[in-house]
């Protein structure tokens, strides 16, 4: 992502010709009843699937229904699955404008994806109704991990209505883990870190380039953290507190190239989103120094979420505004990879 100094190159006269990916007439239902509190598949012992919108609810009712052996209703859901899995590849594949930060290649890339894990959850049902999968482990086999991810390539084309209310769970799931630890309650931490881990390979499905190499990059020492004999004890260290800032400082990065190039484009509403986005990640962050409070105050997650709220507002700031707000992020974010110790 480059400074603000170098965003005027990256403008494209395109603008009109940008319209929001999840038009009602383009893409599978949001399920904008979701509620922002999210539900959860305990997939195994390592893996916690977050449910975010109406497809993950197909998957986790399968999911329950073959746990408590209702292999009808498994049957049934699982084929619901399936089919919005294969209008999401569709979707995808007939889509002419990129994502934010995609290639061309990239979409179809996700596409053959959503396409593949439709097949998997087909083969699922089949499986069900055969009686070949009569267990959770029987379906694990089908619906590996490798699936899962294919499946969480739709995040890249959700709307706001489904993943802003999901944009403060990571840190929910760092605090709720820290309280755990506190009351000496080992598991609780660990699976409140892992749980903070899904919503980061949600966040890592809708970023690019840089962004999605940092988020990636955050993952696994909150897995060796989570995996940890004594998680709790671990969690209290410095150590631990740099790792939850590294990872909400990837999240503010991300949301805060996505809503640049969605402003960019001319998408003013999408691009408002993202910098709130990204001035909630930013605040969370800070949080997490140790010692607290080590640094001067910062106005940069403020500036940022004003600057969101005029955009999904209606507004048009001034470009000479936008950017300033922009260059300021980017500072504040150096400044404090620096003092944390990660420059």
């Amino acid at each position: 992502m480059p400074d603000a100094g170098d965003v005027h190159a990256l403008a494209q006269p395109a603008a009109a010709e940008f319209g929001k990916l999840n038009s009602s007439d383009r893409w599978p239902d949001p399920d904008p009843s979701m509620p922002a509190q999210q539900s959860w598949i305990h997939y195994d012992d390592l893996t916690w699937i977050v449910v975010s919108d109406g497809t993950g609810r197909k998957f986790q009712a399968a999911w329950n229904a073959l746990k408590s052996n209702d292999h009808r209703l498994a049957e049934f859901k699982m084929r619901a699955l399936a089919s919005d899995l294969k209008d999401w590849a569709v979707a995808a594949a007939g889509e002419i404008t990129a994502p934010v930060g995609w290639t061309q290649l990239r979409v179809q890339s996700a596409s053959s994806r959503l396409a593949a894990s439709a097949l998997r959850a087909g083969l699922a049902a089949a499986g069900i109704a055969s009686g070949e999968i009569c267990t959770l482990e029987n379906l694990r086999r089908v619906i590996d991990h490798a699936t899962v991810r294919d499946m969480d390539s739709r995040w890249q084309f959700v709307d706001s209505a489904t993943w802003y209310p999901q944009c403060g769970a990571t840190q929910r799931h760092f605090s709720l883990a820290r309280r755990a630890a506190i009351m000496e309650d080992g598991e609780a931490a660990s699976a409140h870190i892992r749980k903070a881990v899904g919503f980061l390979r949600l966040e890592a499905a809708r970023a690019a380039g840089q962004a999605r190499t940092a988020i990636d990059a955050a993952i696994p020492p909150l897995q060796d953290l989570a995996k940890d004999p004594e998680p709790g004890r671990r969690i209290m260290l410095p150590a631990a507190s740099t790792r939850f800032l590294s990872a909400l400082l990837a999240l503010a990065l991300s949301h805060r190239n996505r809503a640049t190039e969605s402003w960019l484009r001319g998408d003013g509403y999408r691009s408002g989103y993202d910098f709130m986005a990204a001035g909630e990640n930013l605040a969370q962050s800070l949080g997490w120094l140790d010692p607290p409070n080590s640094l001067p105050p910062c106005t940069a997650p403020m500036e940022m979420g004003m600057l969101g709220r005029r955009l999904v507002a209606g507004d048009a700031p001034h470009r000479s505004d936008v950017l300033d707000v922009i260059q300021s992020f980017g500072l504040s974010v150096e400044n404090l990879r620096r003092h944390a110790g990660l420059a």
